[in-house]
């Protein structure tokens, strides 16, 4: 079933031009459904997975599946394996490049996919900052995040003009999957056909040339920027990076040799997916550099404590709640404790000040309910063996799947453990001797797949 007008699709991408058969093509294929993909943990082969897959040309970890092995119900998923994504989405982080050592910044980073994708090519080295100014997708993100289980990114919550406002031009790379128009949704039910209207393109491509506008003030000289959208307008897409680049002489296109098969013909270092062509929902990205040798706006001092009139909150200094030394204890002294109220967050080394001054979170460590401390999730899932667990309780098959669906195991062990199968965490347990009680989060549980 044909969901959107071929003509009302002409005009859409206008001047960019798909005629004929092709266009008909597009308009059926928005409404078709399309393959799952996962990314994997550069950990994980494809030949680890429990499931049949494809490669996807344009991301080396990228693999095609059959949305009927329900990669989301997998323990391998809970293991953090990999991430469910659509195809499209694995364009920013190849475009991206993202180097260890390197300071990252998601601008937009909720639900997480392009964040954890920087946290694996980081590799342990540099940092992330995580941004999202919607407070309710912070959940999402910050579950994601510390399944994934890396320890070197903050979190903030402020708008990108606020962001850019503390003039920290220090980052990399920063990408911008901005707020769109979300044309390539309207197929799955998540978007409506008022997405192609003229007035809500208009809309949209004004709040992106302003996300774009203080994400550009946010990169060093000689960093670069990733702008993606999940919508095919043009005016979202080439004819606003193109604007830009004409107002702003100091940034030039930075193409990818090895994503020439998906370059725009008229546009340097613009690529789109197409849903009739690549088996995804369609997406555009570019990437865009700052010369070198142009100024950029870093100057002031950085405050080394957030404030919260700006959003962050105040926070006061810690360390480990006594009760730590029942889950087990760090590889090395130092790090960085942070504390509010039921919450400590730590960072196994300490993060840049500059950082601290706009983050609003961080790698959760512990939380508190009433007077009793429990150990964080994020904690048993850390990757970075920046933490020694006291035990670890090694569940085979039929028991990790127990354990995803939020079931107690038997185990003649007592205290904290890390519950682990084939050598992956999945969450924590707490045994009495005869019983372990289930501490895995409601958000990652799940009724596994046969």
């Amino acid at each position: 079933m044909t969901l959107v007008d071929p003509p009302l699709l002409a005009r859409t991408l206008s001047p960019l031009e798909l005629t004929g058969e092709s266009l008909r093509s597009f308009a059926d294929a928005i409404g078709a459904p399309t393959d799952a993909c996962v990314r994997l943990h550069p950990a994980v082969c494809a030949e680890g997975l429990p499931f049949a897959s494809d490669p996807v040309p344009w991301h080396a970890r990228g693999r095609w599946v059959r949305r009927a092995d329900r990669p989301g119900a997998r323990v391998a998923f809970a293991a953090a394996d990999y991430y469910v994504q659509d195809a499209g989405s694995l364009l920013v982080p190849t475009l991206a490049g993202v180097r260890p050592g390197e300071f990252v910044c998601d601008l937009c980073a909720a639900p997480g996919g392009k964040a954890t994708a920087a946290l694996e090519d980081l590799a342990g080295e540099g940092w992330l900052l995580a941004n999202e100014t919607v407070h309710s997708r912070h959940p999402p993100l910050r579950f994601n995040l510390a399944r994934h289980g890396a320890a070197n990114f903050l979190v903030s919550r402020l708008d990108p003009e606020s962001l850019a406002a503390d003039r920290i031009a220090r980052f990399d790379v920063v990408l911008v999957d901005a707020p769109c128009s979300g044309q390539s949704l309207v197929g799955r039910g998540k978007q409506s056909l008022s997405a192609f209207e003229p007035a809500t393109i208009e809309h949209c491509a004004r709040r992106e040339r302003r996300i774009l506008e203080a994400a550009a003030d946010l990169v060093r000289p000689g960093g670069r920027l990733v702008y993606a959208t999940c919508t095919f307008s043009h005016d979202e897409n080439e004819g606003l990076v193109g604007a830009f680049l004409a107002d702003h002489r100091e940034w030039r296109p930075s193409p990818v040799a090895e994503l020439a098969p998906w370059r725009v013909p008229e546009y340097e270092a613009c690529y789109r997916l197409w849903p009739h062509r690549d088996r995804c929902a369609g997406a555009f990205a570019s990437r865009i550099e700052r010369e070198p040798d142009s100024a950029a706006p870093v100057d002031g001092p950085i405050e080394a404590e957030p404030r919260s009139a700006r959003g962050a909150r105040r926070l006061r200094w810690a360390s480990a709640p006594r009760e730590a030394v029942e889950w087990g204890e760090p590889a090395e002294s130092g790090g960085l404790w942070i504390a509010e109220n039921d919450r400590v967050v730590w960072w196994p080394r300490r993060p840049p000040d500059w950082m601290l001054a706009v983050m609003h979170d961080g790698p959760e460590f512990a939380f508190r309910k009433q007077t009793t401390w429990f150990p964080s999730y994020a904690l048993a899932m850390r990757r970075d063996r920046s933490w020694i667990p006291a035990r670890r309780a090694e569940l085979d098959l039929s028991a990790a799947e127990r354990y995803v669906m939020g079931e107690p195991i038997r185990s003649a062990d007592r205290g904290w453990a890390v519950a682990v199968t084939g050598g992956r965490a999945l969450g924590w347990l707490k045994g009495d001797g005869r019983l372990a009680r289930n501490h895995l989060p409601k958000p990652g549980r799940f009724v596994p797949s046969s």
